[in-house]
């Protein structure tokens, strides 16, 4: 015949305490891992996607950019009479030459830190053209 056993509250109770007494340490120090790994991942992920946005409306701000000075002369003909096609001329000022230059910088900068950050697991530079604040999650020191 089979045995059928029997399972008391007081036999639950013992496998408890010694589960915890054997894994608790464990368990716990695993889930703080996990916790901190976790935090970590959705601040660089965060991180990457207000950079991709950043980087993303830079390169559209500088295809806006369009010279502001523009002017129509009549180029004359050879008798220097003013009678010919009109020519127009764009020029842009410095201000916004300026401006597109740093457009430029940005999406340079933007583009090494991202690259950097996939591929060397250095977010640093990342953090700083993002203008983030939050702090890495605690390292752990070997």
């Amino acid at each position: 015949m089979s045995e059928k056993k029997t399972t008391s509250f007081a036999g639950i109770n013992e496998k408890i305490a010694l589960g915890i007494k054997s894994d608790a340490n464990d368990g716990a120090v695993q889930k703080i891992i996990d916790k901190r790994v976790e935090a970590e991942v959705i601040r660089r992920a965060d991180l990457l996607e207000k950079s991709l946005d950043k980087y993303n409306t830079a390169k559209r701000e500088l295809e806006k950019c369009r010279p502001d000075m523009v002017s129509y002369n009549v180029v004359p003909d050879k008798d220097n009479n003013e009678v010919g096609t009109p020519m127009k001329f764009e020029a842009y000022s410095e201000k916004r030459i300026k401006e597109k230059e740093a457009l430029k910088k940005l999406i340079a900068d933007l583009d090494i830190a991202i690259m950097k950050a996939f591929n060397e697991g250095d977010y640093s530079k990342l953090q700083q053209l993002s203008g983030g604040t939050q702090k890495p999650a605690k390292e752990v020191v070997e």
